[in-house]
């Protein structure tokens, strides 16, 4: 929570001091290394897996083709998220496993092999069957794995890293440069998902980066939030040089947006994409700014509307997902008694 806090203060100060200068928040982060943040999107259809099995497999590979139609290049789903097991709220290594190799061989048919996709784990897999799985993966090329063991157990990763060879991604629980120490020194990861608001905003997550690039670990960060956290992560990856892909959640009328819910457009109006899969930023001072015409050139930071912010709450794959479960355990309760 402390760490939460500061980053709040840190990513507005941030703001503040760069529309003071006059100049885009990268210019002060070390200057703009590229014109655009590529993203990933969630290729689990937004309503729920579709059905068991192989129904919803065919589901989410058909929600995964409008997505890459759209123009997204790098996609994103969750280990065992559509096995039977997993919908009634207990989740089975052994079923998750293959349903996770099949949804991943059905991707990979639907896509292509020029479309990039990665997979979380969630922290869910013991290590041995972590193992498994990814040595089932590996001959499908997966851009990386997320959290196959928890972050805050470095040994689980060197145990890990002994026996698999795909890129290794994790650390969007991590609150502070020191808790990753371990797992940066001692070369137990290629992706890092720092995310900027539990990690004490950019100047901990620059700190973070700089550490990293001196083990070739990229960053890819994580935004599971709103258009402020957005805001701060596309300034972060346009300054980091070793920049790998910003995770996003494609809202449903913007094909291609890093909002995680098209009501947040009400709450806190972001200017859209320039073009799908990618987020651009303009010259303008402060987070904002990636404008696509006159206009939105006038407008000079993010501007939020109160009322939306107290009556529209924009949610996150991760809530949803724990809501419909909380349902069905509801349910059931209800049922026994």
């Amino acid at each position: 929570m402390h760490a939460a806090a500061v980053a709040a203060i840190d990513i507005a100060l941030w703001d503040l001091r760069s529309k003071a200068l006059g100049v885009p928040v990268y210019d002060l982060l070390g200057g703009q290394t590229r014109d655009y943040a590529r993203c990933y999107c969630h290729v689990q259809p937004p309503d729920g897996p579709g059905g068991d099995g192989q129904a919803g497999i065919d589901a989410m590979a058909g929600y995964a083709r409008e997505q890459v139609a759209a123009g997204w290049r790098f996609v994103r789903f969750a280990a065992g998220e559509g096995s039977h097991a997993e919908r009634d709220g207990v989740y089975e290594q052994p079923r998750a496993l293959r349903w996770t190799v099949e949804a991943f061989s059905a991707l990979r048919d639907a896509l292509g092999p020029e479309v990039e996709t990665c997979v979380d784990f969630h922290q869910r897999t013991t290590p041995a069957y972590a193992i498994q799985l990814a040595r089932e993966l590996a001959p499908m090329r997966p851009f990386f794995i997320e959290d196959p063991a928890r972050a805050e157990n470095p040994a689980a990763f060197a145990r890990l890293r002994q026996h698999i060879a795909v890129p290794i991604a994790t650390g969007e629980q991590i609150a502070s440069k020191w808790e990753w120490r371990e797992l940066i020194e001692r070369d137990l990861i290629d992706y890092c998902r720092v995310d900027l608001c539990i990690c004490g905003g950019l100047t901990e997550a620059r700190k973070v980066a700089g550490w990293c690039e001196t083990h070739y670990i990229e960053q890819v960060p994580h935004n599971p939030l709103g258009p402020v956290s957005t805001a701060a992560c596309l300034h972060f990856d346009l300054a980091t040089p070793l920049f790998g892909v910003q995770a996003s959640q494609p809202a449903a009328s913007q094909p291609g947006c890093m909002l995680l819910h098209r009501r947040a457009s009400r709450a806190c109006p972001l200017l859209p994409l320039t073009g799908p899969g990618h987020r651009r930023a303009g010259a303008r001072p402060g987070h904002a700014g990636w404008p696509t015409d006159s206009r939105q050139l006038c407008q000079p930071r993010i501007e939020a509307d109160r009322e939306a912010c107290h009556t529209e709450q924009p949610e996150s794959p991760h809530t949803r997902a724990k809501s419909r479960r909380s349902v069905r355990r509801s349910a059931r309760f209800r049922s026994r008694r």
